[in-house]
């Protein structure tokens, strides 16, 4: 469902917001990296548990649209982008630094072996360094309490695929 429902077919990423009593149940097109990510990240750990290349190859083709679509350079540092559209203003970028999936971004960085995943981990790292600003520390933990009702919703997503697919 989540694939043929909530995938963008033009990046594939995943639409952010469903909403099925809508006339339009995806009203906003956008993605949203955090998402995407932990979708990537469930894949690839169904992979692991379960011996399915299916699933690697699905996080693979996932990681690879987030890093053609949503990392950017800015200011020296290389950046993950909160979705596709409406985060980069050339001049600014708006960032959300709860949206930086640390060990996600080293499961993908040890499965691909590819340099941007360690460079997003300590631009990132760097960048959270910087924060000083305790309003940002409040809502990042906030965040952070809220996707772990997202990494649970996402595991059930795939323990369903990983079900209908047996069936």
């Amino acid at each position: 469902w989540t694939d043929s429902t909530l995938r963008d077919k033009s990046n594939g990423l995943f639409y952010w917001r469903y909403n099925p009593v809508a006339p339009d149940p995806i009203a906003d097109k956008n993605n949203a990296t955090d998402g995407d990510t932990l979708i990537a990240w469930a894949l690839l750990r169904a992979q692991k548990q379960w011996q399915d290349k299916r699933y690697a190859t699905a996080s693979d083709a996932i990681t690879a649209s987030l890093l053609k679509y949503t990392v950017v350079t800015f200011a020296g540092r290389q950046v993950m982008l909160p979705g596709v559209k409406g985060f980069n203003r050339n001049d600014h970028l708006n960032l959300n630094p709860s949206y930086f999936i640390f060990p996600a971004w080293r499961a993908f960085a040890e499965r691909t072996h590819l340099t941007a995943w360690r460079t997003l981990q300590s631009d990132g790292q760097a960048l959270l360094g910087q924060c000083t600003d305790i309003t940002v520390l409040v809502r990042m933990k906030q965040y952070l309490q809220e996707m772990i009702s997202v990494i649970i919703c996402q595991t059930m997503v795939v323990i369903y695929m990983v079900i209908k697919n047996s069936a």
